[in-house]
């Protein structure tokens, strides 16, 4: 069976990082382009991603969650799609929570193993 090849389609971020309102970014399939002020979020996006991904930030001791989010629930969710379908990853790290949990569902919501996906994302 060939590898699946998945491209980003949205990223949503909400209470990650200096993330104090939840935002929906919608990627270009050709190119995306992410302009802005110094400190005003641009690597953050890039961060959300890898978080949701891997479950790790940037540097290991970095705090994730953003303390002046309201909801205090620190979520991603990025869709991926491909010619055979969509992925949708949602990475949560709940309030008190030491550790985050990633669910992953195809297109119709069925929850998918991570074990079944991952070797598919390398190309990502």
């Amino acid at each position: 069976m060939p590898p699946k090849k998945y491209r980003l389609n949205t990223v949503t971020i909400e209470g990650f990082g200096g993330f104090t309102e939840s935002q929906q970014i919608k990627i270009s399939e050709k190119h995306t382009f992410v302009f802005g002020p110094n400190g005003h979020g641009k690597s953050s996006v890039l961060e959300a991603i890898r978080w949701c991904l891997f479950g790790q930030a940037q540097r290991p001791e970095a705090e994730v969650r953003n303390i002046f989010y309201a909801l205090r629930e620190c979520a991603v969710t990025i869709e991926l799609v491909s010619s055979s379908g969509s992925l949708t990853l949602r990475r949560r790290l709940r309030p008190g929570a030491a550790r985050s949990d990633l669910t992953i569902t195809d297109a119709s919501g069925t929850e998918v193993r991570q074990a079944d996906v991952f070797p598919h994302l390398a190309r990502l």
